[in-house]
């Protein structure tokens, strides 16, 4: 109805996560779960993120946030099209965020090395994805990732493939349903994995 729709509207204007792009809810999970300054890593020891932070896994258990569509009745499960969106626009998220915090890097350590490794296992992830799919705009994603050399002083070129990154996967979640990722329903977390 209008009254629901113009609240819903005034709340994203005054800063709520818009739960029809999974991308900007993804920006909200990823902005704690990633740690893009090189000195709180590297001097003040503080993990260079989450590690094991995959947003199926993490938003569908104890911080399950499904009441908009039963109208507050209930917080129930996302259905499996959406599981698999939230997993790919998760995966590609955590891509982005990661290319941004080793963009960041300035010295070989622990910072720099964390987010390679980051970044050399979602590539991974990425790779089995596209391949269980062969979805055009996730090849075009795991062309933008693997094109980049992870290495120190390649600062714009990293920050260049996040922005691209960014932005194909802001399209991708507006626009996808998830109905066309059937082939990657293995690896997404089965409910047991949930936290």
């Amino acid at each position: 109805d209008s009254h629901r729709e113009e609240r819903r509207k005034t709340c994203l204007q005054l800063g709520m996560r818009n739960p029809e792009n999974l991308y900007l809810v993804a920006r909200s999970c990823f902005n704690c779960h990633t740690v893009p300054q090189e000195q709180l890593v590297n001097v003040g020891g503080h993990k260079a993120g989450s590690a094991d932070f995959e947003l199926v896994a993490w938003s569908q258990g104890q911080v399950r946030h499904n009441f908009l569509r039963s109208n507050g009745a209930t917080n129930e499960a996302s259905p499996q099209p959406r599981l698999r969106l939230m997993y790919v626009i998760g995966l590609l998220t955590d891509l982005e965020y990661s290319l941004r915090s080793l963009s960041n890097a300035t010295e070989s350590n622990q910072f720099a090395l964390a987010n390679a490794i980051r970044i050399a296992r979602l590539r991974k992830k990425l790779k089995q994805v596209v391949d269980a799919t062969e979805h055009p705009v996730l090849k075009q994603a795991w062309t933008i990732a693997t094109q980049v050399e992870l290495k120190l002083q390649n600062q714009a070129a990293m920050k260049s493939a996040a922005d691209q990154l960014a932005a194909l996967t802001h399209e991708f979640a507006g626009q996808e349903t998830g109905e066309s990722l059937a082939g990657i329903d293995s690896y997404l977390p089965t409910p047991e994995q949930y936290k």
